[in-house]
């Protein structure tokens, strides 16, 4: 439920800035919430300055391919940022997450 609730509280604001359209099922409990910006360099070294874990998905995806034919795998790899909403953060976190999303862009 928790997870849910971050995840809503999150979705609340960033869905407006969110290239990434997420849709769950009322009964599905997300990992993440996934953020997908152009650019997101910036931001996900300013997530991780505050002490605020970022996955980069798909390690090692493009040696795998020979980085032939995967401009779409590449700009998820690049600029998706999985935010984590596991059961051990509340509102106060999510909250943080927004200002500094917020701030740096």
């Amino acid at each position: 439920m928790k997870n849910r609730n971050n995840f809503n509280h999150l979705a609340k604001i960033l869905d407006k800035i969110n290239l990434f359209k997420v849709e769950t099922d009322k009964d599905g409990v997300p990992m993440y919430y996934p953020l997908l910006l152009n650019n997101s360099e910036k931001l996900r070294a300013e997530l991780l300055k505050n002490k605020i874990f970022c996955p980069k998905p798909w390690r090692g995806l493009f040696d795998l391919f020979n980085g032939e034919n995967c401009e779409n795998e590449r700009f998820l790899h690049e600029n998706l940022i999985p935010l984590i909403i596991d059961q051990r953060y509340g509102k106060e976190e999510m909250d943080k997450i927004i200002e500094i999303i917020t701030g740096t862009l």
